[in-house]
C-alpha cells in the first residue's frame, strides 16, 4: 500500500528537480559551444560591460561617455562584485542559479500549506505534478542560462509574498523586515517591481501597519530618487535606455504628456490581454480581486490577495512578455502564490481540486519548458554570432566599431563601440527615436566617432552610406539573435587590405554552424 507523501519530501523533491534541470541545461549548452559557457541571450554581456565600467569608476559602455543600457538599478553592481572576486563571465550564471534554487525552495515550502495528501495514487500524482509545476512555472531551469536579473526578481517576489502571508495571515509581525527587504530587492532589480511595492504598501496600510508603510515608502523612494538623480546628473533620462526603447509606457512616463501616458497604458493593456500569458494573468487578477473584497474571507488573506492583485494588474497595464520567457515570470510567480493562498484557505478547493489546479498550471507553464529545451540551441546561436563578432573585434581587427546589437562586442573590449540601436549611446537612442536612420545620419555619427567598420543587420537600416564597403557577412543559425546574417562594412576604405586579411584569418577559426562569406573592397 502506498504511504502518504510527506511535505518535507515534497520540498526535497522539488528543489532536487530544479537543481538537476539546471545541471542538464548547462551541460547540454556546453556541448553546443565547444565547452565555453555562453548565455542564451546577448543581453547579459551588456550588464557585464557596465559592471566593468563601474569598477573603473564610470557608468556606461565607453570610457568618457555616459550611458544607461542596463535594465536594472542593482544588477550591474552585483556583477561588478562578481568580477572583483574573480567570477568573470560565470558570475551571471552562478547568481541566477542560486536565486532560482532558493526561489523554488521557498515556493515549495509555501506550497506545502496547500497540500492535503492521502496514502493513495491520486495524492502521489498531485505531489509529482505540483513539483514539476513549481520548477516550470518559475522558469527556474531556463533563467540561469539567460544570465539576466530575472531570477533575483523572482526571488524578491517569493520572499516578499511568503513574508507578507506570514505577517498578515499568521499574525507574525516579526516578518515585516523581510517584507521590506523583499520589496527593496524587487524595486531595485527591475522597475516593474514597484507594482508589488505599491500592493504591499496598500495591504500593510489597511492591516494597520502604518509605520511599516512609512519605512517601506521612504526606503524605496530614497533608492529610486537617488538613482534618478544620478542619471540626471550624468545627463541621462531617469529610466535606462533599454527600458525606454522597449517600453512605450516608460518612455511616455519619462517625457510624454499625461494623455499620451494614459493612451500608452491602455494600449499596453490591450496588448497584454491579447497574449495568452497576459490574458491568464488578467483573469487570475480579477478572481483574486473578487476574493479580496469578499468580507466573508479572513481580512489578512484578503489583504494578501489584494497585494498580489495590484502586482498582476500592474504588469497587465505596463509590463511586457516573452523575450525568451523572462519578462512576465515574476508576475507568474505572484500568480502562483495567490492561487496557493486561496486554495490553501478553502478546504473544499484544497481537497477536491488541488490536482486540477496543478494540471492547469502545468499546461500554462508549458511554454517555459519549451524555452528551456531551446536553451542549448540559443547558446549555440549566440556562440556562432555574437561571440564570434567579439573575437573579431578584439583579436583580429581591434578598432572603433559600430553595431546595432550590443553585448559581447562591448564586453572585454577597450576600443570604442558605437551602439546604433541606442542602448549604449544616448545620442543613438534619440536618433533612433526620431524616425530611424538615414544614410546621412549614419555617415555623420560614424565619422564624428571615428568608427572604422560596422557589424550590423542590414534589415535594420533602409540603406547604408554609399561610401561603406560591404566586405563580407557572417551567416549563422537564428534562435535568439534578431537575424541569422551580420554584414561587415568597412567605413575607412583605405584599410581594405588589412580588413580583408583580418576577415580571412577570422574565417579559419569559425565554429560549426557559422560561415563567413567574403566580399571585396577597392584598395
Amino acid at each position: 500500500m502506498l504511504g502518504t507523501p510527506s511535505k518535507k519530501l515534497f520540498v526535497i523533491y522539488t528543489s532536487g528537480l530544479c537543481a538537476a534541470a539546471i545541471a542538464v541545461v548547462v551541460l547540454a549548452s556546453l556541448t553546443q559551444t565547444d565547452g565555453v559557457l555562453i548565455y542564451a541571450l546577448d543581453d547579459p554581456y551588456i550588464h557585464l560591460s557596465v559592471a566593468e565600467s563601474i569598477i573603473e569608476g564610470h557608468y556606461g559602455i565607453n570610457s568618457g561617455e555616459y550611458a544607461s543600457p542596463s535594465s536594472s538599478i542593482l544588477y550591474p553592481y552585483v556583477l561588478a562584485l562578481g568580477l572583483l572576486i574573480g567570477l568573470g563571465t560565470y558570475g551571471p550564471f552562478l547568481v541566477s542559479a542560486v536565486f532560482s534554487l532558493v526561489s523554488v525552495w521557498i515556493t515549495a515550502c509555501f506550497a506545502t500549506r496547500l497540500l492535503s495528501l492521502k496514502s493513495n495514487l491520486l495524492s502521489w500524482l498531485t505531489f509529482a505534478i505540483l513539483g514539476i509545476v513549481l520548477v516550470m512555472g518559475l522558469n527556474a531551469a531556463g533563467l540561469p542560462m539567460t544570465g539576466m536579473e530575472h531570477s533575483i526578481h523572482v526571488f524578491g517576489v517569493v520572499l516578499t509574498l511568503t513574508s507578507l502571508y506570514n505577517m498578515l495571515v499568521e499574525d507574525r509581525s516579526d516578518q515585516l523586515w523581510l517584507v521590506i527587504l523583499g520589496c527593496l530587492i524587487c524595486a531595485t532589480i527591475r522597475f516593474e517591481g514597484v507594482a508589488l511595492v505599491f500592493g504591499v504598501a496598500v495591504a500593510l496600510f489597511f492591516a494597520g501597519h502604518r509605520r511599516g508603510v512609512l519605512v517601506l515608502s521612504l526606503l524605496t523612494g530614497a533608492v529610486l530618487l537617488a538613482y534618478s538623480s544620478y542619471m540626471v546628473r550624468l545627463g541621462l533620462p531617469v529610466f535606462p535606455s533599454s527600458v525606454m526603447t522597449k517600453s512605450s509606457v516608460a518612455s511616455e512616463a519619462s517625457g510624454g504628456s499625461a494623455w499620451s501616458l494614459i493612451t500608452s497604458v491602455l494600449e499596453n493593456a490591450f496588448y497584454s490581454l491579447g497574449t495568452d500569458r497576459g490574458f491568464v494573468l488578467g483573469i487570475v487578477a480579477a478572481a483574486l480581486a473578487a476574493f479580496s473584497i469578499d468580507v466573508r474571507n479572513p481580512k489578512g488573506l484578503r489583504l494578501f490577495c489584494a497585494a498580489v492583485t495590484i502586482m498582476l494588474f500592474g504588469h497587465v497595464l505596463g509590463g511586457r512578455y516573452g523575450w525568451f520567457s523572462r519578462y512576465e515570470i515574476y508576475a507568474v510567480a505572484g500568480m502562483i502564490f495567490g492561487l496557493i493562498a486561496v486554495f490553501g484557505h478553502n478546504q473544499y478547493l484544497r481537497s477536491k481540486h488541488t490536482l486540477t489546479l496543478a494540471v492547469c498550471l502545468l499546461v500554462f507553464s508549458t511554454p517555459y519548458a519549451w524555452t528551456t529545451l531551446l536553451t542549448p540551441a540559443a547558446s549555440a546561436n549566440i556562440y556562432q554570432q555574437q561571440y564570434q563578432m567579439h573575437r573579431f573585434t578584439s583579436a583580429y581587427f581591434p578598432a572603433p566599431v559600430a553595431v546595432n546589437d550590443l553585448g559581447w562586442v562591448a564586453y572585454k573590449n577597450d576600443n570604442y563601440v558605437l551602439d546604433l540601436w541606442g542602448l549604449g549611446s544616448e545620442e543613438s537612442r534619440k536618433l533612433t527615436a526620431q524616425g530611424g536612420w538615414t544614410q546621412k545620419k549614419l555617415s555623420d555619427i560614424t565619422r564624428r566617432k571615428e568608427i572604422e567598420y560596422a557589424m550590423i543587420y542590414d534589415a535594420w537600416f533602409n540603406q547604408v552610406p554609399d561610401e561603406w564597403c560591404r566586405a563580407g557577412q557572417l551567416v549563422t543559425s537564428k534562435v535568439t539573435t534578431a537575424y541569422d546574417t551580420v554584414a561587415f562594412y568597412l567605413i575607412e576604405t583605405d584599410q581594405s587590405t588589412e580588413f580583408l586579411e583580418a576577415l580571412r584569418a577570422f574565417q579559419d577559426g569559425l565554429p560549426a554552424g557559422a560561415r563567413l562569406e567574403l566580399g571585396t573592397c577597392p584598395s
